[in-house]
């Protein structure tokens, strides 16, 4: 089950399981609208983590930020790929070099995919190297060197929200204005008599 269900439908399950338990939402949240809606279906909060990718304090390099900005909800696909390090596990990825290969030939199992094992790069922080192979579950980073498009591109449906690299702070200013607005003029009505 683990990442087949839509939040829309999770969001009501959870809340019902867990009582008054905090609970923050994951999964399809871009701006102030997803927020509301996260709130309305019984979650305390929400996560970014696609929007969060493109802020200027993000660690992910330049070329990977550059992608989610141009990409769209089409430009993703929901897989097991990337498992070296997390098997069996499903993620939403953007579409890729190494995506494309692996699509090109018949989407074969772990094991049996184009390159398995093959060094993509290294990454190396405080002083230590850490070689990479393909279909790792490593993003690039700003301190990645190496082929970005044979790495995991982490990014939900949400990347269609992703228009431009902005300061943390200017994102979440942007988000609780929107949700503030969504809840005054779209929610608060509904509850008039």
């Amino acid at each position: 089950m683990r990442g087949t269900v839509s939040t829309l439908a999770l969001i009501p399950k959870v809340r019902d399981a867990i009582g008054d338990t905090p609970m923050l939402a994951a999964g399809g949240f871009g701006d102030g609208r997803g927020l509301a809606a996260a709130l309305a279906l019984g979650a305390d909060g929400a996560v970014f983590g696609t929007r969060f990718l493109a802020s200027a304090e993000s660690h992910a390099h330049p070329i990977y930020k550059q992608r989610v900005i141009e990409g769209g909800s089409a430009d993703t696909v929901h897989t097991k790929l990337f498992d070296i390090g997390w098997p069996d596990a499903a993620h939403r990825v953007l579409r890729s070099k190494i995506v494309g290969e692996w699509e090109k030939a018949g989407r074969p199992q772990s094991g049996q995919r184009p390159g398995e094992g093959k060094p993509i790069g290294k990454m190396t922080r405080a002083g230590i190297e850490v070689p990479l192979v393909r279909y790792s579950v490593f993003t690039p980073t700003d301190y990645f060197e190496g082929d970005i498009e044979d790495m995991a591109l982490y990014a939900g449906q949400s990347v269609s929200f992703v228009d431009k690299i902005a300061p943390a702070g200017e994102i979440v200013r942007a988000i609780a204005a929107e949700a503030k607005e969504v809840i005054a003029n779209r929610l608060s009505p509904l509850c008039r008599s």
